[in-house]
């Protein structure tokens, strides 16, 4: 039982506790003495408080346990079955809506890939022809020609336009996830380094804190070395003016499981509503020049290492985006808090 599930329960029991004792102190002492809610005769303490005493030590105990004690039980446990039922009923809801969000990206996705193999062949061969072209141009001309510039202009279009396409088609065809034993914590060290020798992260702070017993994992190392990047990037670039991020490696549970959550927290714009309902749609994307696939191909690579994605952020007060990859393969994406 975690955290949120006992304190659930613990909040419900005191409620309802309390709840049924006030109840019955006010029913005996109104009612049933003083002849409806009118104050009668007796209707203080002793036997204005709901009856007689006994006779002797042994029937005093009884009568207050019967009177007290066993109302307050009574009520707390009511209220700590309400609650945790209420509890649970909130979280399947929250899954229902997780999992129908799931199912409408992934019918995108297929509409994406019928999309993605009829465009494929009728863009790549016109593509590579015009590339091929403006090598050609660059080569036969002198470098002090001024038609040259023109030409490289043109291959070096061309070559951002294939990788455009290449992340299209990744995104609509992903290859099979090959698993092997992946060091996480030296996998975002070199995340780490990559972003430092970016040019437009060396105003920003990074660090990382890890807790983890075992930082060995059986994953796609390579898959993984993708979501990182493309994490660690997305949040440099919603700090424009410089900011800090902050990666934190933990150990959590999920579902009697043993699992790893990897924060990506930054301090950079934030996000509202809106944006992070749409963040993992395919080519939703808020930043100038972006093609909207990142957030989706990271949320597809975990979903199939069967971990999860979820975003918690604020406009202003910038964003932490949380990763779980589950140490043991289970039948499902997880979820934050499931």
């Amino acid at each position: 039982m975690n955290h949120r599930v006992f304190a659930v329960i613990l909040i419900g029991f005191i409620v309802g506790a309390m709840l049924l004792s006030f109840f019955t102190i006010f029913h005996r002492t109104f009612w049933r003495v003083g002849g409806g809610y009118g104050m009668g005769p007796g209707s203080g303490f002793g036997e204005g408080s709901g009856g007689r005493f006994g006779q002797n030590a042994d029937e005093d105990f009884a009568f207050f346990i019967k009177r007290n004690i066993i109302p307050f039980m009574v009520g707390g446990l009511s209220g700590a079955a309400i609650s945790f039922f209420y509890y649970r009923m909130r979280r399947n809801l929250q899954r229902m809506k997780k999992m129908q969000n799931r199912l409408r990206t992934s019918e995108r996705l297929a509409a994406v890939g019928e999309l993605a193999a009829g465009l494929a062949h009728e863009i790549r061969n016109p593509l590579g022809s015009i590339d091929g072209a403006a090598e050609i141009l660059s080569k036969d001309l002198p470098e002090d020609h001024p038609k040259r510039e023109m030409a490289e202009i043109l291959q070096k279009e061309s070559k951002r336009l294939k990788e455009k396409l290449s992340r299209f088609l990744e995104f609509a065809r992903p290859d099979e996830i090959i698993l092997s034993s992946c060091n996480i914590e030296t996998e975002l060290q070199t995340i780490l380094e990559l972003l430092h020798s970016n040019p437009c992260c060396r105003d920003h702070r990074i660090g990382i804190e890890s807790n983890l017993r075992d930082p060995l994992l059986s994953v796609d190392c390579q898959k993984l070395h993708q979501v990182f990047l493309n994490l660690g990037m997305n949040a440099f670039e919603a700090m424009p003016d410089g900011g800090e991020l902050k990666i934190t490696l933990r150990e959590i549970g999920h579902n009697g499981e043993s699992s790893i959550a990897v924060d990506f927290r930054d301090t950079g714009t934030g996000m509202n509503r809106e944006q992070i309902e749409k963040a993992f749609n395919p080519f939703f994307t808020s930043k100038p020049g972006g093609t909207g696939l990142g957030l989706s191909i990271s949320q597809r690579i975990l979903e199939e290492h069967h971990g999860g994605i979820e975003i918690d952020s604020k406009p202003e007060r910038g964003t932490t985006v949380t990763v779980i990859i589950p140490r043991e393969r289970g039948d499902g994406p997880a979820g934050i808090n499931s």
